[in-house]
């Protein structure tokens, strides 16, 4: 449905020309179910009402009205043709779209290939008009020029700059371009070419070129979303000479697509994208009030000032908004519900510029060239004698206005018909020059990215699909603006992203199984590695011992089967891990071929699309060079595709794994079968010695067998070059080595089980002999102790009684003395009686000498440490006579008593002599024994130290031998003053503390000790006693094994008690896991001080 006001064709309008055009529901309302709010009627009516009736109708008239069904040509016929042909008598022109994004300004002004909008349409037409006014009046000529220029963030650019970037990559420093105003020519823009176009052909290139490069992005509202503003110019001028004048006749025709209006919200634009957005509803909304203030202008009420300056695009449509132009507007909007508030606003604006009052005038003019050029050269030499003058009879005023003057001459000669097509013509070599430029430089571009996608191809970079998706994923990169355009895309642009999304899966499964087989081949050249150093130090261990030698039931040859046995069973673990990892092989191989085989058939498949339509654009010929290659670019990049994907599948399939391990496991099975053989002629012989049982026999045949087996499995190997089979193989047989390894150790561990049984019996032995003669020893000592305590006890009698004795006597010599005086007195009275006495005491005296030597003779003759008593009576006279009597008698008694005395004294020294003798023989009995007791110690010290006794677990008895060795404190004398061993210490004799006396120590620990006294101590004299040791018992350690610790490394390890130690983590142990380790038992503790209880 139509709607339209009737108006001429031939004769402009005084107001602004306002359209009204709907577009059809779009893939993504109709997803929505959106509901129509908008009617077009007849005569230009537009009705909009609210879906949910929250809001009453309103009605708006304009010019014109398209429901979504109208068909382009109609619009064309009804805005486009009549503005051409009013261009055509000198009417500038300017025709732009406004509306929200998404509403179809772009289609309705360029339309698609299928279906050309007004831009198009007019340009074919133009060329079409001329030829018709050409064939009528051949003298008119005509100059077409066309320029393209964009509004991007408020800046200027020129889309026909062969050296401008393309799409949102522009920059303010990109563009030298600004808008200026000349008082004749009106505003136009400084610095934008004018490219002559000649053919419909060129300026349809033209405005494909602007296009290319224009800034479009996509949005949740429209995939090709303009994001700037675009003016597409073309000027018109016609000539012909008439009676000498020379008629001109020109117009421009300005064709807007504006950008649409945005809410970020419905756009979901962010970043670069919400300035763009902001940009564009700033200048359009600098537009709406340059609108409303010409509308308001139009009602001849008042002046309202026109803000033009406010923004680049209404400063550069002023002449069409307001001055010398016929300007048709075409509002496009959405029916969808969704967009009510957009479609509303747009309807309004439109109202408003249908207000607009124009002032369009006839752009024709009669010059005389010959003239105008004789002025302008006649101002010159004026201006030029008077400056040769020093300016003489010119002031500044009038040099001023001659200059104003000649600047208006020459602005009417350059825009005369001659000038205008010369400066085009210069304009059209300088862009052809800077396009060949271009070219160059696009075509070394060419050259370097196909020396780039040649190099990246040689050098087997995983890059490659990528690079060579690049003009496929090109191609496809406007895929879903036919949705939104109703344009159609013939399914190519389908079938180019339908490919790039297949080939970028495959690529990434490629990329997957590639880094699995990568890790696959790097585990594989680890575990390879580590087999070759463990075959590398069987190699050198078996040839530093001897290739399987069986001889010899020692500790070398024990050590030796074991350290071989422990490295055969990692080398058999280590070669199970490669041949499970080996077989993982093929699997993997084949999920990365497989991607690349699907990537063939997929690109192989494919290359007929690029080249289907290059066959077309050759058959038409009226495409751009570019399209061209840009077609032969993606199809060779398909074909290589293909190719390229067969040979790195071929290069995958030919791949093999390296074999580093080869050639030391068949060094080393060359070693084993070295053993092998030799075992075997040991196995013969046997076979053949005298003295082998019929059951020995059968088990050497046996064992023959397999070893036969074993040589030929091994020359098997040697023959071979895959390694899965080497590792077969040698599997094999090294597992039946060491089986019998093992089967060797444990025969020689049972013969060492007797031999340690043996020995066992034999310290037990020993031990019970130790023990029969440590009692023997205490026995003996403890007699000898008692009989030494009896006789000390003798002693301490006998010298008791020699000291009451010697008591006795010293009180005899006393009385002595008291006679002595008082015989002298006798002796000084009575002379007679004195020597009388003496005389008896005399005899008395000798009488009782001579019985104690019988007595001494009858003894043996002992006189040591005899006690004789020699008394001298020197008696006077006793004068009176009865007291020399008495004290004769008294004299006679004690001389008695003292030679009993002297007698029992005797006899008391020759048993103390006999005693002494006795113990003195004693001591030489026991010094034998003594000397046999260090040396039994000596020996059970040894036994007890010895490695045999050491090796037997948790036995007790070397223990218990150093509990009873250390069960005593041992003293002798110091062997220098002051000093002590470790496990000793120093001690003082006390006064009164005689050899063979036991004292009671006490050690600073508290430890309680009896010792005895050596002989030949004497008081005060230091002696050295050995204290007993308590050895500190062994302890059990649980710990976790720490992460990033391997078996092999040793670890540092503190027990309850302080004690550290180093431990080996030991193999098949893993991070976390728990641990006991049994601390053995520690020296013992340090020597001790003691003081005297």
């Amino acid at each position: 449905l139509v709607g339209r006001r009737s108006w001429r064709a031939d004769m402009p309008t005084d107001s602004v020309t306002v359209a009204v055009r709907l577009r059809p529901f779009n893939q993504r309302e109709k997803n929505q179910n959106e509901a129509r709010i908008v009617t077009i009627g007849q005569d230009g009516l537009v009705g909009i009402a609210p879906a949910d009736d929250s809001q009453a109708g309103k009605q708006f008239s304009f010019d014109f009205s398209y429901d979504w069904d109208t068909e382009q040509d109609t619009v064309y016929t009804d805005l486009g043709q009549p503005l051409l042909h009013q261009a055509f008598e000198g009417w500038n022109g300017t025709i732009f779209a406004y509306g929200q994004t998404g509403s179809g300004k772009s289609f309705s002004m360029g339309g698609t290939k299928e279906l050309p909008g007004m831009v198009p349409k007019m340009c074919t037409e133009i060329y079409t008009k001329i030829g018709k006014v050409q064939a009528e009046n051949p003298n008119v000529k005509f100059l077409i020029t066309c320029s393209f220029l964009e509004i991007y963030n408020e800046v200027l650019y020129d889309l026909l700059d062969p050296n401008l970037k393309s799409g949102t990559a522009k920059k303010r420093g990109d563009t030298q371009l600004d808008v200026k105003e000349h008082p004749q020519l009106g505003v136009y823009v400084s610095g934008l070419q004018e490219i002559p176009a000649d053919t419909s052909t060129k300026i349809l290139a033209l405005i494909d070129q602007g296009n290319d490069i224009r800034a479009v992005a996509s949005t949740a509202m429209n995939a090709t979303s303009s994001r700037s503003h675009s003016i597409f110019i073309i000027k018109m001028m016609s000539t012909e000479v008439i009676e000498g004048q020379k008629r001109e006749m020109r117009a421009t025709i300005n064709l807007v697509d504006l950008a649409g209006s945005e809410r970020a919200a419905k756009t979901g634009a962010t970043g670069e994208k919400l300035k763009e957005g902001a940009n564009i509803n700033k200048s359009l909304s600098a537009l709406g009030a340059v609108i409303n203030a010409l509308a308001e202008n139009s009602k001849g009420k008042k002046k309202v000032f026109i803000p033009y300056r406010n923004s680049k695009l209404t400063r550069v449509l002023q002449e069409s908004l307001g001055g010398n132009s016929v300007t048709i507007m075409v509002a496009a909007i959405s029916p969808a519900a969704y967009n009510y508030d957009e479609t509303m606003s747009t309807l309004a604006y439109a109202d408003r510029a249908k207000a607009i009052q124009l002032k369009a005038k006839k752009n024709e003019q009669m010059t005389e060239v010959g003239k105008l050029k004789q002025e302008i050269d006649e101002l010159k030499a004026l201006l030029a004698a008077a400056h040769a003058a020093g300016g003489a009879g010119l002031d500044a005023e009038a040099e001023a206005r001659m200059r104003r003057d000649m600047e208006a001459l020459q602005a009417m000669q350059q825009s005369s018909f001659e000038e205008k097509e010369r400066i085009a013509r210069e304009m059209e070599q300088t862009r052809a020059e800077a396009m060949a430029k271009q070219e160059r430089l696009r075509r070394a571009q060419r050259e370097k990215y196909e020396q780039e996608r040649a190099i990246i191809l040689q050098s087997g970079t995983s890059e490659w699909v990528p690079l060579l998706l690049r003009s496929s994923r090109a191609a496809a990169k406007h895929i879903s603006a036919a949705a939104d355009t109703g344009g159609d895309t013939g399914g190519r642009g389908s079938a180019d992203a339908v490919f790039v999304a297949r080939v970028e899966a495959l690529e990434a499964a490629r990329k997957a199984a590639a880094e699995d087989w990568r890790e696959h081949s790097a585990f594989l050249a680890v575990l390879q590695s580590a087999l070759a150093k463990e075959a590398t130090i069987f190699l050198q261990k078996e040839a530093s011992r001897g290739v399987n030698s069986e001889d010899g039931e020692g500790k070398a040859d024990f050590a030796d089967d074991m350290g071989s046995k422990v490295l055969m069973e990692q080398i058999l673990l280590k070669m199970k891990n490669l041949r499970e990892e080996l077989s993982k092989g093929p699997a993997l191989k084949e999920t990365v071929m497989r991607p690349l085989a699907e990537m063939a058939d997929a690109a192989a498949a494919h290359v007929v699309v690029p080249r289907e339509a290059l066959a077309a654009l050759l058959g038409g010929g009226g495409e751009a060079e570019e399209e061209r290659e840009r077609l032969e670019l993606q199809a060779s990049d398909v074909e290589l595709l293909g190719r390229q994907a067969d040979r790195e599948r071929a290069r995958v399939q030919d791949s093999v794994e390296a074999s580093r391990a080869l050639e030391p496991l068949k060094m080393m099975a060359e070693a084993v079968r070295g053993g092998v053989e030799s075992e075997l002629a040991q196995v013969e012989a046997r076979q053949a010695a005298d003295g082998v049982d019929e059951a020995q026999k059968a088990g050497m045949e046996k064992r023959a067998a397999v070893l036969h087996k074993e040589l030929h499995v091994l020359r098997d190997i040697l023959a071979r070059e895959e390694l899965a089979k080497v590792l077969h193989g040698l599997s094999q047989v090294v597992q039946g080595v060491v089986v019998r390894t093992g089967k060797r150790m444990t025969m020689r561990d049972k013969a060492k089980d007797k031999t340690l049984a043996a020995r066992e019996q034999q310290a037990e032995k020993l031990k019970k002999e130790m023990e029969e003669m440590r009692e023997s020893l205490f026995s003996e000592n403890a007699s000898l102790k008692e009989e030494r305590s009896q006789m000390h006890k003798q002693l301490d009698e006998l010298k008791s009684a020699v000291a009451q004795r010697n008591g006795t006597i010293t009180a005899l010599i006393t009385q002595v003395e008291t006679k002595d005086a008082a015989l002298a007195d006798i002796a000084t009275t009575d002379p007679d009686l004195v020597a009388a006495a003496q005389a008896a005491a005399q005899r008395t005296a000798e009488a009782a000498a001579a019985k104690a030597q019988a007595a001494a003779a009858e003894d043996g003759g002992a006189d040591d440490g005899a006690f004789s008593l020699n008394i001298n009576f020197n008696l006077a006279p006793d004068e009176g006579g009865g007291g020399s009597a008495v004290l004769n008698g008294k004299l006679q008694l004690a001389a008695s008593q003292l030679g009993e005395t002297q007698a029992s004294l005797r006899d008391m020294t020759a048993r103390a002599k006999t005693a002494t003798e006795a113990r003195r023989a004693m001591e030489e009995e026991l010094a034998p024994l003594r000397k046999r007791n260090e040396a039994l110690e000596k020996q059970l010290r040894a036994i007890v130290d010895s490695p045999q006794l050491q090796a037997i677990a948790k036995s007790g008895i070397a223990s218990v031998m150093r509990d009873e060795r250390s069960a005593a404190p041992v003293a002798k004398r110091a062997g220098a003053p002051s000093t002590s061993k470790p496990g000793s210490m120093l001690v003082a004799v006390p006064e009164g503390v005689e050899p063979g006396k036991q004292m009671t120590i006490t050690s600073k620990s508290g430890k309680a000790l009896l010792i005895t006294v050596p002989e030949g101590m004497a008081p005060g004299e230091q002696m050295e006693v050995s204290v007993p040791l308590t050895p500190v018992p062994g302890e059990r350690v649980s710990f976790a094994v720490p992460d990033g610790v391997r078996p092999g490394d040793q670890l540092s390890i503190t027990a309850p008690s302080g004690r550290e130690m180093t431990v080996t983590v030991p193999e098949g142990v893993v991070p976390g896991q728990e641990l006991e380790v049994d601390v053995p038992a520690d020296g013992p503790p340090p020597a001790e001080r003691v003081s005297f209880q």
